[in-house]
């Protein structure tokens, strides 16, 4: 009989023994990852047929802290610093922040109102964020020009929900669907 690969992402030794005794029945192989960083990287190189974790595990785990995961996605976004809204599109976007591709930049450390939609996410955000880094060109490491923006009062639901949106279309990019094996 074929064996499932099974990828499990755990940080908690517990947990993760209790799964393996619950799988050990089946027809599966299993491999254990700790951390949701190293989740994403074994499923893009080994693509399981099942991947196991708690949603949370992208933000939790010695090897997670201190970053959010980030999705290279272009959205229709505006900002505005002490004038009128300007637009500008995404480059990327965590729930920590997004870097927005703009010629028209503000100098770190300065704040300014951001707004943005998540497909299939409601209702549009707003937030307060300060600019931490800009450049009006594109940087000789082929980084465009604009601003990475974090975000300074984004409540834990908004948080969450910008987090969820990040890391189910990280998983889409990373797990091949039936269409795409071959």
């Amino acid at each position: 009989m074929i064996a499932w690969r099974v990828l499990l992402a755990e940080d908690d030794p517990l947990v993760a023994q209790t799964t393996m005794d619950i799988l050990a029945e089946l027809p599966v192989e299993v491999s254990v990852v700790g951390s949701g960083r190293e989740a994403l990287e074994t499923t893009q190189a080994a693509h399981p047929d099942l991947l196991l974790f708690r949603l949370g595990m992208l933000a939790h785990g010695p090897a997670a802290k201190g970053a959010a995961p980030r999705l290279g996605v272009q959205l229709p976004a505006e900002f505005q610093g002490l004038k009128a809204f300007t637009t500008a599109q995404s480059f990327d976007i965590s729930s920590r922040g997004l870097f927005l591709r703009t010629t028209q930049v503000l100098a770190a450390g300065e704040e300014i109102v951001v707004r943005f939609t998540l497909p299939g996410v409601a209702p549009p955000f707003k937030a307060v964020g300060r600019v931490i880094w800009s450049s009006a060109t594109e940087t000789p490491h082929g980084h465009p020009a604009g601003m990475g923006i974090q975000f300074l009062d984004l409540n834990p639901r908004e948080q969450a929900l910008i987090e969820r949106y990040v890391v189910e279309r990280l998983l889409d990019r990373a797990v091949p669907g039936p269409q795409e094996e071959g």
